[in-house]
C-alpha cells in the first residue's frame, strides 16, 4: 500500500510539471487544446496528491510499521483519532497535508476555468502548479 502512495506522489509531481509546461504554452499561444491539458493535469494532480495523503492515513490506522514515518510517529496503543492526527505529527506529513490542501484549492480554480478568461487563467495555473 505504501508503494501506491509513493507512486501517486510521483505521478502528482509529473502532472504538476505537465500543468506548468502546457499552461505556459497555452498562455503564449492562446490555444484551447493546451489550456484543456493544463486544466486536466492540474485537477489530476490534486486527485493524486489527496490519494497519497489518504494512503498515509490508511497506513497509520492499520499500524503498517513497514513505513518509517508511521513507525516514528505512531504506536499500537494510540486511538484511531490520534493515529489520523499523527499524519501531520512530523515535517513530512505536515508538508504532504499542506500540499494536498493547496492542490485542492488549485483544482477548484482549474475546475471553474470555463467561466474565466483563458488567457489569464492559464498563467494563473502555471503559478499555482509551480507552488
Amino acid at each position: 500500500m505504501a508503494q501506491l502512495g509513493h507512486f501517486a506522489l510521483c505521478l502528482a509531481w509529473i502532472l504538476a510539471l505537465i500543468g506548468i509546461v502546457t499552461g505556459a504554452r497555452a498562455g503564449m499561444g492562446k490555444q484551447t487544446g493546451w489550456f484543456l491539458t493544463c486544466r486536466n493535469a492540474t485537477i489530476l494532480c490534486s486527485v493524486t496528491t489527496c490519494l497519497s495523503l489518504v494512503v498515509l492515513g490508511y497506513l497509520f490506522v492499520t499500524n503498517d510499521y513497514t513505513n518509517q514515518y508511521v513507525w516514528q510517529y505512531s504506536n499500537r496503543d494510540m486511538e484511531s483519532i490520534y493515529k489520523v492526527s499523527a499524519i501531520w505529527g512530523g515535517m513530512d506529513g505536515s508538508m504532504l497535508l499542506w500540499c494536498a490542501m493547496h492542490s485542492v484549492s488549485t483544482a477548484l480554480v482549474a475546475w471553474r476555468a470555463p467561466t474565466q478568461s483563458k488567457s489569464m487563467l492559464s498563467w494563473t495555473m502555471v503559478v499555482l502548479n509551480i507552488s
